[in-house]
């Protein structure tokens, strides 16, 4: 009996020239997962197919481990190579059945194995018994083993996905798991079960008691219940003190019981139990008649008690939920499920999910979250959290304010979470907050941490998959909010070494009217807009005149697949990169257009040979409906990866909004700077604490970017590095020729950073010369640089070579930190 096993699924059509590499990843994987055991102990499982199965078998036979060909009835006469030995599964099929003994022979792999090694190019394309099926078994397989993804290109797809990247990061004491994106032959481990299922005795015990303590349980099936028992014991116990009575006159001495009557004449000597139990009932039915209709008589001033009762019973163990609408409720869903006990305080408004909140227990208040009698009513000051989720952003700052002013200084233990969309206000808070409550308070926008999650799992600057290509196309569909931030991250973003670049296409309704509202907010997007020199010298060296372009969205399926479209014409070439986002206002909206387009996508993927990624915005709060769109549209286009995002049960819930993982870097990132630049004396979280909300906001962009620039020159350093200290291996060097090119692309990056906040050159802001030297002598005075800054000028704003010395030696210091931040936020043990 083997100590180990592992089983093997993969690609029949891996690429040729790959094969070598592909075996050295396979040993160092078998070599890691078998440690400290013999080659006899260890067994491999595999269906000896062409491509991964075959590769995998020569390892471990080099290796000198046992190797199984698992086969079926059908394919149990073909001739093995010698040393491998042979299981044949009992199933019985027809000739025309072939397909399902593959199903069959990835259904025993993934039972059978305690590490699951899986060569795929990890696009879910719904193949029977295909490399995605075996991985979506697994993944929904209750056993706990180990699946093991190498990300592999194929000769059907020679772009392959990270699709379980995300689940394998596991950000866990201010660290993460593993370094956060992948690259061709990149290795992914995941422990199963992810999520383990609750048994039927625990859900029976669950839905009980949910129904044991809901309104219609307590005010109308429990005193049906103790009315029918009193009666029934009250009438068998008077038949037994007085068997001479009819048992109608029984009857209706039982039913005095409930007024306590006959409970209060009848001896107690000798009773029978049956009577001493129905008078016990009979008063716990008058009282709960009583409290029911003291409930009822209270109406809405109810809740209140009800409020002070939670309070004393929950001190500091509730959570207060603030605002309306779909955000707050899919949190307040998402705490319910975690058992929290919960306060809801809306505004006066029509409150929608009111009946279901009461359901689940939660005690929903109406008022303004700004008022000081409203916040004092729900005892704001003994939660134990406070999320402000209201989806008008003025509701939420007027009430982190007020939460400011009512809070003693020196007092404040609990944590408020605030969602504010509009950087300038989530300035304007941060500035209004006092400092001592800084550590508390999570100021957060669902829309920026979706558009940053995506390109951090699933990013655009895919140019060591396609190193022949200049571009990176950024397609969007429909110009809502989530879209708009999108397109905002990637202009941010979007900036490369060696002469890469970015170009974004909007297609939307109104097209031309969403373009120039969008330039009147951010202007220096507008190739046209101005006539200062040095502002339009940096827009041409940050961005061409078409990287950001605006098309109308067809109205009609014939438009949209018409081969005039843009889409097909100038965007979807032979070996372009392309990340096309769907995510119009409604999620059905985006299924549907996806649904029309992607037959035909996955056509021009195929033979134009194009990089293409999609991704669908499906909002709708159903993570079951959600896998199977995204399965649905897998199918449709079975040689494109298809991704549904945005979610509300995702991004809403308590998780991912006190999930600090995305801020682990921008943390390093700023500790780094004030030690260098500014207090040395500070720790790291003494350091985040006093950075503004806008030197955050530019610590996030840098440290999103410098995923960038470590993907842009893996081909130079072959991502050689120590898994420890990840710092380079002695024969690999950044020369000073490649550590130029990512200290200008870094400058490019901060300068479309402030340009996209409204920011100008210095050196545009005097009509002469002198009024120009006058303001460069004002920015190196004591109080200076602050002053301008204010009036959202800066000297730097200049093409990288322009800058001084010093400032360019910062951008080089950071380049040259990076290992160092790498091994400050990933855990290497």
């Amino acid at each position: 009996m083997p100590k180990l096993s592992i089983g093997i699924s993969g690609h029949i059509d891996l690429i040729h020239g790959d094969f070598n590499f592909i075996k050295k990843r396979i040993k160092e994987k078998i070599e890691k997962i078998t440690k400290g055991l013999l080659p006899s102990d260890v067994v491999l499982y595999t269906g000896m197919a062409k491509g991964a199965d075959s590769l995998t078998a020569e390892v471990a036979l080099d290796l000198g481990i046992r190797v199984v060909a698992v086969r079926s009835i059908l394919n149990k006469d073909e001739p093995l190579p010698d040393g491998i030995e042979k299981k044949v599964l009992p199933n019985h099929f027809l000739e025309n059945e072939a397909q399902l003994s593959y199903v069959v022979l990835g259904d025993f792999i993934v039972q059978n194995s305690d590490h699951l090694l899986v060569l795929w190019d990890g696009i879910y394309n719904g193949k029977k018994g295909g490399t995605s099926e075996v991985v979506l078994k697994a993944l929904n397989s209750q056993r706990k083993f180990s699946l093991h993804q190498l990300v592999v290109p194929r000769k059907q797809n020679p772009y392959p996905l990270a699709n379980l990247l995300k689940e394998s990061l596991n950000f866990r004491n201010e660290k993460f798991q593993r370094i956060p994106f992948t690259v061709h032959f990149s290795w992914i481990e995941l422990v199963l079960p992810l999520e383990k299922k609750e048994s039927l005795v625990k859900k029976w015990l669950r839905i009980s008691l949910h129904f044991l303590k809901s309104k219609i349980f307590l005010s109308f099936c429990l005193p049906i219940i103790l009315v029918v028992l009193t009666i029934s014991l009250g009438a068998l116990g008077f038949s037994e003190i007085s068997p001479w009575i009819t048992s109608e006159n029984a009857f209706y001495k039982a039913v005095n019981l409930l007024t306590l009557s006959e409970s209060v004449i009848i001896s107690p000597k000798n009773l029978p139990t049956s009577l001493q139990v129905a008078r016990l009932l009979g008063l716990i039915t008058t009282m709960s008649a009583f409290a029911i209709a003291f409930f009822l008589a209270l109406g809405n001033e109810w809740k209140r008690v009800r409020l002070s009762i939670f309070r004393l019973i929950y001190k500091a163990r509730y959570t207060l939920v603030i605002g309306s609408g779909e955000k707050s409720f899919d949190l307040i869903k998402d705490l319910s499920q975690a058992g929290k006990k919960i306060v809801w305080l809306v505004s006066t408004d029509s409150v929608l999910f009111a009946e279901e909140v009461d359901r689940m227990g939660v005690i929903l208040i109406k008022g303004q979250s700004h008022s000081e009698d409203t916040l004092k009513k729900v005892h704001y000051q003994s939660a134990n959290e406070i999320f402000l989720m209201d989806d008008d952003d003025t509701k939420n700052i007027r009430g982190a304010l007020e939460l400011d002013r009512l809070t003693p200084s020196g007092s404040l233990k609990q944590k408020w979470y605030v969602h504010i969309q509009s950087k300038s206000q989530r300035q304007l808070l941060t500035t209004h907050i006092r400092k001592e409550f800084w550590a508390n308070i999570h100021v957060f926008d669902t829309n920026e941490n979706t558009a940053r999650r995506l390109q951090l799992y699933y990013p655009f600057d895919r140019f060591y998959q396609s190193p022949d290509t200049n571009t990176t196309h950024v397609v969007v569909f429909g110009f809502g909010k989530l879209a708009q931030e999108i397109v905002l991250s990637a202009l941010r973003l979007g900036h490369f070494p060696y002469g890469k670049r970015l170009k974004v296409s909007v297609f939307c309704k109104n097209a031309n009217e969403e373009k120039i509202q969008f330039e009147s907010h951010y202007p220096a997007l507008n190739p046209h807009a101005s006539s200062q020199y040095h502002l339009n010298l940096l827009k041409e060296n940050l961005w061409e005149d078409e990287s950001l372009s605006f098309h109308e969205l067809p109205n009609a399926d014939s438009e949209l697949l018409s081969n005039q479209n843009l889409l097909f014409t100038q965007i979807l070439k032979e070996k372009h990169i392309v990340s096309l986002y769907v995510c119009l206002e409604n999620g059905f909206e985006s299924g549907a257009i996806l649904s029309v387009l992607l037959p035909k996508l996955n056509f021009i993927k195929t033979q134009r040979n194009c990089n293409l990624q999609v991704f669908c915005f499906y909002n709708f709060p159903d993570k079951n409906e959600e896998k199977a769109t995204e399965y649905r549209f897998n199918c449709l286009a079975p040689d494109i990866p298809v991704v549904c995002f945005g979610n509300l049960l995702d991004e809403c819930s308590a998780v991912a909004i006190r999930d600090r993982a995305l801020d682990a870097l921008p943390k390093q990132i700023a500790y780094w700077y004030t030690k260098k630049y500014g207090d040395s004396s500070l720790n790291i979280e003494q350091a985040w604490l006093l950075t503004s909300e806008q030197e955050k906001e530019s610590n996030r962009n840098a440290a999103d970017h410098l995923w960038i620039k470590i993907r842009s020159i893996w081909h130079i350093i072959d991502w050689k590095f120590n898994p420890k200290t990840f710092e380079l291996l002695p024969d690999v060097v950044i020369t000073p020729e490649n550590e130029l090119p990512l200290c200008e692309t870094e400058h490019r990056r901060w300068c479309a950073e402030l340009l996209l906040k409204g920011f100008r050159p210095l050196q545009d802001a005097g009509l002469t010369m002198e009024e120009i030297e006058d303001l460069r002598e004002l920015w190196y005075k004591p109080g200076g640089k602050d002053l301008l800054k204010a009036q959202k000028l800066h000297i730097d704003l200049l093409p990288f070579e322009d800058i001084e010395p010093s400032e360019q030696e910062k951008d080089l210091n950071q380049i040259r930190n990076i290992p160092k931040f790498l091994k400050a936020i990933i855990n290497t043990e």
